[in-house]
């Protein structure tokens, strides 16, 4: 396809020379662009889903009943509840889902580490997550371990991320135990 620059002045005589050029362009592209659009990579889901990448959120706060008193009615206006409650850790789900989104104590007067929970495939997947953030030269806040605290098959590794955050990786520890 050839593309001429049209002076300002020649706009009318330019478009009326071109206009079958120009239909064709637009019934061969505009359907294109409006099919590229209305598609996202990947396969489409119902966003109404449980998420799968992302397990589970903690934000730290000074004052946990206040931030738990103000949640307790905004996550139930998506229909949520609170669900984990402790001295130093609060959670919330959706019903017939696990916690997703957590409020802790604030352990660093001055900071605020977010903790992000992302789920992975299985054991291997954790433990090359390990690696690779010793690799990098990622600090590892606790090696990967079953941590049956969180539950009898809750498998994870943390590593602190370049900004300071904690990051885990998680998986539903299979029946064969890792050694």
């Amino acid at each position: 396809m050839c593309v001429r620059l049209i002076r300002p002045g020649n706009l009318a005589q330019a478009t009326a020379s071109h206009l079958p050029t120009l239909q064709k362009l637009a019934s061969e592209v505009v359907p294109a662009l409006r099919e590229a659009g209305s598609r996202r990579a990947g396969p489409q889901k119902d966003w109404r889903e449980p998420m799968t990448l992302l397990d589970h959120v903690v934000l730290q706060v000074d004052d946990l009943n206040a931030i738990g008193d103000w949640y307790d009615q905004v996550v139930s206006l998506a229909g949520g509840t609170r669900v984990f409650d402790t001295p130093t850790l609060i959670g919330y789900a959706l019903p017939g889902q696990p916690a997703q989104l957590f409020f802790s104590l604030a352990t660093d007067p001055g900071g605020r580490q977010t903790h992000l929970a992302l789920r992975v495939e299985d054991e291997t997947t954790v433990r090359r997550g390990h690696e690779l953030a010793t690799a990098l030269g990622g600090e590892i806040l606790h090696e990967p371990r079953l941590w049956p605290e969180y539950g009898p098959d809750y498998y994870a590794v943390f590593i602190r991320d370049p900004a300071g955050n904690n990051l885990e990786l998680k998986c539903q520890a299979s029946t064969a135990r890792p050694s």
